[in-house]
């Protein structure tokens, strides 16, 4: 029953949120493939906003992170994610870097590990620089909500 009811809440809140349709289908956060839509602000704090209530496109782990959290700003949700992923991703960062030359010495099980780690670190910077850099398909941001 509870679940019904959530389900009618928002879709009743869906009317309010305009779609903001943007090319190539990329999470407005992060830069990676968008397969869901976030509410901003989030259904469950859309009734303290008067108007600025839309729908962008997110990938699946960025919408779980911003899950509930009254944050009503793009560039503001942009700035939690970046801080949470940055905690996140603390252990790939910190890998060191490695040369061509220390890489084609290795062998075996330890070469492909250090040659995924590589790859997984140049892909986790690829997606924090998007996440910080504020200019990225922020035109659709919402600097001023309107409280009731």
């Amino acid at each position: 029953m509870a679940v019904r009811r959530r389900y009618l809440n928002r879709a009743m809140h869906d009317s309010k949120y305009n779609k903001i349709e943007t090319y190539d289908n990329v999470c407005i956060y992060c830069g990676n493939q968008a397969n869901v839509l976030d509410h901003v602000p989030p259904v469950s704090c859309a009734q303290l906003y008067k108007s600025g209530h839309i729908r962008v496109p997110a990938c699946k782990s960025c919408n779980k992170h911003l899950y509930n959290l009254d944050i009503p700003r793009i560039n503001d949700r942009k700035k939690y994610l970046l801080e949470k992923f940055l905690k996140k991703y603390k252990k790939h960062l910190d890998m060191p870097k490695w040369h061509d030359d220390e890489i084609d010495e290795l062998e075996g099980d330890i070469k492909k590990f250090v040659k995924d780690g590589i790859r997984i670190k140049k892909a986790i910077i690829k997606r924090l620089s998007f996440l910080s850099d504020n200019k990225t398909q922020t035109n659709y941001d919402i600097t001023h909500p309107v409280p009731y």
